[in-house]
């Protein structure tokens, strides 16, 4: 089942993400969403899994696992992977980890830390090597089942 079917907009912000509600398909509440997973291996990273948050814990459900995603409410399948670790494992061995997590994390086994924590209020810089100033949302864009980060959005417009 693809998540985003009836999913109509093109593109979401991180900011649209925060806070939305998560069920299992009985209506049981299973927490709100905090933050995303991505594969930092990636030039434009697809989202993993989304950070949720409830009374007693954080954890992370895996994309595959969400039957139907809207800015409203998430509803997971039956057959859920909801796991309770707040970083997600590196999938696959044979990807070769991006300079910056390789640096940070080397001859250790990586874990994906959470995007939001990671890159937003922080200051970046862009491929051309100049400076760019905080990072106040990000952008993705639909693609087939999931999405994909494609903008990091700066400046005093972003913040609107």
């Amino acid at each position: 089942m693809n998540p985003l079917s009836s999913y109509s907009d093109l593109s979401i912000h991180f900011s649209d993400i925060q806070n939305i509600k998560i069920y299992d398909q009985e209506n049981l509440f299973i927490g709100t969403s905090k933050d995303l997973f991505v594969n930092y291996e990636e030039a434009f990273p697809t989202i993993l899994a989304i950070q949720f948050k409830n009374k007693t814990s954080i954890g992370y459900i895996t994309w595959e696992s969400i039957e139907s995603f809207s800015l409203k409410k998430i509803v997971i399948s039956k057959k859920h992977n909801i796991f309770y670790n707040q970083n997600f494992p590196k999938l696959n061995d044979k990807q070769v980890v991006t300079s910056l997590l390789a640096q940070q994390f080397q001859g250790e086994s990586v874990e994906f830390p959470p995007l939001g924590k990671v890159v937003l209020d922080r200051q970046v810089v862009d491929t051309s090597g100049k400076k760019v100033i905080r990072v106040n949302d990000l952008e993705f864009m639909k693609s087939g089942q999931h999405f994909k980060l494609t903008h990091a959005l700066v400046g005093i417009r972003s913040l609107f």
